[in-house]
């Protein structure tokens, strides 16, 4: 699984995922989520906007992209930032995982934004 950024003493590969509003003031990081990273091929997202492989985005699971309903989700357009391995990166959530697809915690990252952490041979990273 993934580990927090607590444990990065102790962990070789490192993955946390820290929310954070696109725009505006910069706020303190509160939520580290442990999850699984997969990617898949962009589209339409449930964002409703057009998507490209290079655009670093992520889709979300269900559970977490449906908190405050509505459309679009509350969650769309908000930036994440991501740490595994040494490296960071920072994404926007535009899409949901399908159903079944993501658990809690885990995060479908477009082509391009998989392949800043690892190859898709790879095909997951915790």
């Amino acid at each position: 699984m993934f580990r927090t950024l607590l444990a990065a003493a102790l962990a070789s590969p490192l993955l946390a995922v820290l929310a954070a509003p696109v725009v505006g003031e910069v706020q303190n990081l509160s939520k580290r989520t442990p999850g699984r990273a997969t990617y898949y091929q962009v589209g339409l997202g449930a964002c409703g906007q057009w998507n490209n492989p290079g655009d670093f985005i992520v889709a979300l699971n269900a559970a977490q992209f449906e908190i405050g309903g509505g459309y679009p989700s509350p969650q769309c357009f908000r930036g994440i930032n991501i740490h595994y391995n040494g490296k960071t990166a920072h994404a926007v959530v535009m899409d949901e995982c399908p159903y079944g697809a993501c658990n809690y915690g885990d995060l479908d990252l477009s082509e391009g934004l998989f392949t800043f952490f690892e190859p898709t041979s790879a095909g997951v990273f915790y």
